[in-house]
């Protein structure tokens, strides 16, 4: 019988370890996938400063803190370029930044406690054909699944009512 010796495991260091990084802090995709595990591309690493210009904008148009009711009710994000060069340009990361800071306590501190809110994102792999109506629904239920609202919205439903 032949026996193999155990090396140990040698230690790979990453080549971005002396700037104190783990790996490349960039999507490999410039599409984000708000499901995906990988903080580089779920939209979890989002440095406001550089487009603290258009979150401004939108906060002031879109969400209105202070008069909610006379918001824009509708409006469109673009980036700059074609189809190609307006890709990985941070639009839907702007779009679940907002997300994640209204949902982390359901509005209450966007909306000065106004009222509650919560923000569900719907995306769409492939075109929309004519029953778009119904892939929205379905995508909004994919979001409220994954999200979390869909656990956090039946455990309050629950506390009210074993509280009521």
């Amino acid at each position: 019988m032949i026996t193999l010796s155990h090396r140990a495991a040698a230690t790979t260091t990453s080549r971005y370890e002396p700037l104190g990084l783990r790996d490349l802090p960039f999507s490999p995709d410039p599409m984000l996938n708000p499901y995906s595990t990988d903080d580089r591309i779920n939209g979890a690493i989002y440095a406001q400063e550089p487009v603290q210009g258009a979150i401004d904008k939108f906060e002031r148009l879109l969400i209105r803190p202070d008069d909610f009711h006379n918001r824009v009710r509708i409006a469109s994000l673009w980036a700059a370029g074609d189809v190609q060069q307006g890709r990985g340009m941070g639009k839907t990361a702007m779009l679940q930044f907002f997300k994640q800071r209204i949902n982390a306590d359901w509005g209450t501190t966007q909306f000065n406690g106004q009222f509650s809110a919560v923000v569900i994102y719907a995306s769409f792999s492939s075109g929309v054909d004519r029953s778009w109506m119904k892939q929205l629904a379905w995508a909004a239920l994919v979001d409220i699944c994954h999200n979390g609202v869909l656990k956090a919205s039946l455990t309050e439903l629950r506390l009210k009512h074993l509280s009521g």
